[in-house]
């Protein structure tokens, strides 16, 4: 695969990515949005949550989802805008 195909938005370069992933015998770091793609490869999530808040959860995607709506409550799959602090001087 060529790596330019996933900065490209190339619908199918994520396949080929997850096949690699799975097929790799040691530790990969991945930062994605894609639930099917996190839920199918990954073991561990760290999660960043509400206001710098960092959960380590080893288990599915799914399970973590389901963990958090248990932890914070049925609205807290849905997006939220974040709060920024206003820079002070």
């Amino acid at each position: 695969m060529h790596a330019g195909s996933i900065a490209q938005g190339d619908a199918a370069a994520p396949r080929p990515w997850g096949d690699a992933v799975e097929a790799f015998a040691g530790c990969a770091v991945t930062l994605s949005h894609d639930r099917v793609f996190i839920d199918r490869l990954c073991t561990h999530i760290l999660a960043s949550e509400d206001e710098a808040y960092v959960e380590w959860f080893e288990a599915s995607f799914e399970d973590y989802e389901e963990d958090r709506k248990r932890r914070l409550g049925p609205n807290a799959v849905e997006p939220q805008r974040l709060k920024h602090k206003k820079f002070a001087r």
